[in-house]
């Protein structure tokens, strides 16, 4: 790693691996400071409160209490604050790129500032998902002396929202979809909708309708809605490259914010920026909030960025 960069913990788990241990000396003194206050909230918790983030099971140790089970994402080549060692990425695939929309900017993945119907359609998912539960969904990016902890209500509602109203009919289990997906499923048959979105992700109607008996009066209407906004919502959660129609994606009826308010709230008052709602507009209008995973020092503490780590090995 560069001389600089100082090997970190964070909730338990290091920052970084191998070469890419480590961050500059300003981040690792904002996520000591940040470590230790939510630390101290842990240690006070009694065992049957210390829940696991991602099971919901008591007695959690400290890093499953914080929503992390593996090394951080810290260092990256060619990736702004991460290559200055200013950004920390946590348990992405539990907490991954989503669609934010402030106004009526579309925010999401660097890379996908083009992919407008697709972010479109993932949202009406999203508000779909809200109304199904009872409210609207609020994305946006963090407003004048709003609160992390009001933040992270608004995202987690979404998140909790289309957990369930997509459980309904898809199956949480699978972490990762590894099939590519439909562009825009609104506009294909009934019968392509079903034998492209196979029973190995879907629980199969003559399972699913009686449930959805008490939601309406048309529970095999119900139960397309929820697989075409199912498809939509997985798309910009792609584990490659922004794209309309990725060949692999995270699943969506797992939700999308899994770090307790405790993480992002210590973060934030540690001067981070949380990707999910402190980007500002680029200049070109587009918008890259909704990294949930993401925090990061917009100076990137005044260290460069380095780009090659082959000189430091």
């Amino acid at each position: 790693m560069p001389p600089f960069h100082l090997a970190t913990t964070f909730l338990g788990q290091p920052c970084g691996s191998g070469w890419t241990h480590g961050v500059n000396p300003e981040m690792h003194e904002r996520l000591r400071a940040a470590d230790e206050k939510l630390r101290a909230i842990y240690d006070a918790l009694s065992p049957e409160r210390r829940i696991d983030a991602l099971t919901g099971l008591p007695d959690a140790s400290f890093s499953q209490w914080g929503g992390v089970s593996a090394p951080h994402v810290c260092w990256r080549a060619h990736a702004a604050q991460h290559s200055a060692g200013a950004a920390i990425d946590l348990n992405p695939a539990a907490n991954p790129y989503i669609v934010t929309r402030t106004g009526g900017v579309f925010g999401g993945e660097r890379g996908g500032e083009l992919l407008v119907g697709m972010r479109s359609r993932a949202f009406g998912a999203y508000d779909r998902a809200m109304a199904f539960t009872g409210g609207a969904a609020d994305l946006s990016a963090r407003r004048d002396g709003e609160t992390t902890e009001a933040v992270w209500a608004r995202f987690k509602a979404v998140s909790e929202a289309l957990v369930a109203y997509l459980g309904l009919v898809v199956d949480p289990a699978p972490p990762a979809i590894l099939r590519p997906a439909l562009e825009n499923a609104d506009e294909v048959p009934d019968d392509v909708l079903l034998s492209t979105i196979g029973e190995d992700e879907r629980i199969p109607e003559d399972a699913a309708l009686p449930a959805l008996e008490r939601f309406t009066v048309s529970p095999r209407e119900l139960y397309l809605r929820i697989l075409r906004d199912y498809e939509h919502a997985r798309i910009p959660m792609t584990l490659d490259e922004p794209s309309a129609t990725p060949a692999r994606t995270r699943n969506p009826a797992r939700g999308f914010l899994s770090l307790p308010c405790e993480v992002p709230s210590a973060l934030c008052e540690q001067g981070l920026r949380w990707g999910a709602c402190d980007f500002p507009l680029a200049p070109d209008g587009s918008s890259q909030n909704g990294a949930m995973m993401h925090f990061d020092l917009a100076d990137s503490g005044g260290y460069p960025e380095i780009d090659s780590l082959l000189r430091f090995g």
